[in-house]
């Protein structure tokens, strides 16, 4: 990915992967026809998975830290100006997973990088790439810490803390929940006719 964008010419760098591909022979035409300036512009992916099936994955124009603590946006489908990779450098190579998380941070939080979001479906996302292997998420939350602790030194208990309460909710069992409620309500019921 270094390798082209040192050699682009043009205002915008757009990096895909091997296995990803735009959404329709027209979609750049599509996007550039909106005349933006931000430094980063970015749409939507189809996520494409080994079974055939396929996700639109949209995003948000209202970026916030916790989104980009947990997730980036997607360098297969963000426009972004050549010129950055000039000022804040190209992606990092001693990262393995969480380069282009790192300059996403730094762009976006360190130099307060404009954005836009356009809700145009941009790229097929192809999701058996390294980064989506569940075998590797040790290692890319390892790698997402290290950037943490580099840059932001001040914001990482508060990592820390978003990531222990994001397992919580992903480990949640909502339907052993509602069992739960629906068999207590009857009791909650008595409890209070009875008080």
């Amino acid at each position: 990915m270094n390798k082209g964008i040192r050699q682009a010419k043009g205002e915008y760098c757009l990096l895909l992967n091997s296995a990803d591909y735009l959404c329709h022979e027209h979609v750049l035409e599509q996007v550039f026809r909106l005349n933006f300036h931000e430094d980063i512009v970015y749409g939507n992916t189809i996520d494409e998975y080994s079974d055939g099936k396929k996700h639109i994955k949209k995003y948000t124009q209202d970026l916030r830290l916790s989104f980009l603590f947990n997730s980036a946006l997607p360098h297969q489908a963000s426009f972004i100006k050549r010129v950055l990779f000039e000022r804040i450098g190209c992606y990092n190579e001693r990262y393995k997973y969480a380069s282009d998380w790192e300059f996403c941070l730094l762009a976006l939080v360190k130099h307060a990088c404009s954005h836009l979001y356009i809700d145009t479906n941009v790229v097929y996302y192809d999701t058996s790439g390294i980064s989506c292997n569940i075998d590797n998420w040790n290692e890319m939350q390892e790698e997402r810490h290290c950037i943490i602790r580099q840059h932001f030194p001040l914001l990482y208990l508060d990592y820390v803390e978003l990531n222990k309460l994001r397992r919580t909710v992903q480990h949640f069992d909502y339907k052993a929940y509602k069992v739960g409620r629906f068999i207590l309500t009857p009791c909650r019921i008595a409890r209070k006719l009875f008080k």
